[in-house]
């Protein structure tokens, strides 16, 4: 699993990012390989409010590059973020 590289992640109680439980799920896609993921999310106007709406998601892995693979990792990240297809992109790895 690679670390996301984003400072915006949503920190749970349990100290894990979103980010962090989502390129776990992600990575034991067979095929999938080395996952990242980056989420950004909508700015919350109550400063009181702990929960933050996905507003998109950028996935590169490893076996991006084999469209069932792509198909699965987005299906994956629209289901546990509840995102609409057009709101999640995912890549090939560089290297």
């Amino acid at each position: 699993m690679t670390m996301p590289q984003t400072g915006r992640s949503s920190v749970k109680k349990s100290g894990i990012s979103e980010e962090e439980r989502l390129c776990s799920v992600l990575s034991d896609i067979k095929g999938a390989g080395k996952v990242s993921v980056m989420i950004t999310y909508y700015e919350s106007e109550r400063s009181k409010e702990d929960t933050k709406k996905a507003k998109g998601a950028v996935v590169t892995a490893d076996g991006a590059d084999n469209p069932n693979i792509k198909n699965a990792l987005s299906e994956a990240v629209q289901a546990a973020l509840d995102l609409p297809p057009h709101k999640v992109r995912v890549y090939k790895k560089s290297g």
